[in-house]
């Protein structure tokens, strides 16, 4: 899904449709946690309400997976 930068006050955001907000159970006026992943050139948003581990440790594990398994073998 793609989504335009726009600008909110003196920053920049990104609008993020209702359902996609639902489905993780967020909304507004909760925390989440953002994570910069620069070498993927990535940020990832976590509902910090229902995030179950480190997410230094999930950043690890993710990165072991996609380095060591193919994920898309069935």
């Amino acid at each position: 899904m793609e989504r335009k930068i726009r600008r909110i006050g003196n920053s920049l955001g990104v609008n993020l449709p209702a359902d996609m907000l639902k489905e993780i159970q967020l909304n507004e006026g909760d925390t989440v946690e953002v994570e910069l992943r620069k070498d993927k050139g990535e940020i990832v948003l976590r509902n910090k309400k229902i995030t179950p581990i480190n997410s230094d440790f999930e950043s690890r594990v993710i990165d072991v997976v996609e380095k060591y398994f193919d994920i898309t073998r069935k």
